[in-house]
């Protein structure tokens, strides 16, 4: 602590000594480790979107969107990848279940995978 005092020697202020790592605890966090579980789950989620945009990619025929995703040209084409991408989906729910992850954490992590940006990284502030 440093002290800071008057002209007749009264203390005016205590300045705190800075502790950076203190700082860094209290007001900006840690990145949180991601467990086992949650990389499985990610990893999972990653895995769906590879797959089905594979198939996408052998069955559509309507050029590409912004993000560089293959797009239907018709019904059939959409009825095609929308059948794949249910019974992908369902396939690999089996396996999330096994790591105790409920079909709302399955849902979400599709989401993220496809759009991670709309995530932030989460931060932990112990």
């Amino acid at each position: 602590m440093k002290d800071i005092h008057d002209a007749d020697g009264n203390l005016i202020y205590r300045v705190p000594t800075p502790n950076p790592e203190k700082f860094q605890r209290e007001y900006l966090g840690t990145w949180a480790q991601e467990s086992e579980s949650e990389k499985r789950l990610r990893e999972l989620a990653e895995k769906y979107h590879q797959l089905t945009e594979a198939y996408d990619r052998t069955v559509c025929t309507g050029g590409y969107s912004p993000r560089n995703r293959i797009m239907p040209a018709n019904g059939h084409e959409s009825g095609l990848i929308n059948k794949n991408a249910r019974r992908v989906r369902d396939e690999l729910w089996l396996e999330a279940q096994t790591l105790g992850i409920n079909r709302s954490q399955w849902h979400d992590a599709i989401c993220k995978a496809a759009h991670p940006a709309n995530y932030p990284l989460r931060k932990s502030h112990r």
